[in-house]
């Protein structure tokens, strides 16, 4: 890819979600499965990534015989070289950032999809390669001197863990609206329930 290849972030993620059902579609041994992947609105005040944090939501489930499964995750999509966002092209990415102002509306974005799951990522794109970065990792970042080096997954180990189910979320068994509202929502009832709790406990 090179820089004058897309005019913007949202038309790279639908060549990228384009070229994933494309692969599905095209690999014998996954293909009778369902893969189901949703690119959420990004303008305007009431968008759903406003709302949830989220650009992609995908959603893999498998309904055979012996063996039935439905499972997801949340993505936010970054153009790297755009965000100051360093992602070296050599072996396994360690995608360095800048504690800057689009970095802290990164974590909103990561802390959002948290409430709704804990497999939540970022994907970098970039010209040596696309990479992905755990949520959690992005928003267990506090101010630090210099550049942040985190851990990630090149894009083709993502997705082959995720087929094998060593990444994915049973809960999120949708990509609607209203899935996600009521998975953000329990994570909220959780969160003041163990407040409760504490609170209690610190009384007794």
């Amino acid at each position: 890819m090179i820089e004058g290849d897309v005019e913007d972030e949202p038309t790279l993620t639908g060549s990228f979600v384009e070229n994933l059902r494309r692969i599905f579609e095209d690999v014998p041994i996954i293909n009778n499965y369902d893969l189901r992947i949703r690119v959420l609105r990004g303008i305007g005040r009431e968008a759903p990534e406003n709302k949830f944090g989220a650009d992609i939501c995908v959603i893999f489930s498998v309904n055979e015989d012996d063996y039935e499964l439905s499972k997801g995750f949340l993505m936010q999509a970054k153009w790297a070289d755009r965000y100051n966002i360093n992602v070296n092209g050599f072996g396994y990415h360690r995608p360095s950032f800048s504690m800057n102002d689009e970095f802290r509306r990164m974590q909103g974005q990561c802390n959002d999809m948290l409430m709704i799951t804990p497999d939540s990522f970022v994907i970098l794109y970039s010209i040596n390669g696309f990479t992905i970065v755990p949520a959690s990792s992005i928003s267990g970042i506090r101010k630090q001197k210099g550049r942040i080096q985190l851990y990630s997954k090149h894009v083709h180990d993502f997705f082959k863990e995720f087929i094998m189910s060593f990444i994915g979320d049973s809960r999120l068994s949708a990509p609607d609206d209203d899935t996600l509202e009521k998975l953000k929502s329990d994570s909220i009832a959780d969160y003041i329930l163990s407040i409760a709790l504490k609170q209690t406990s610190r009384e007794d």
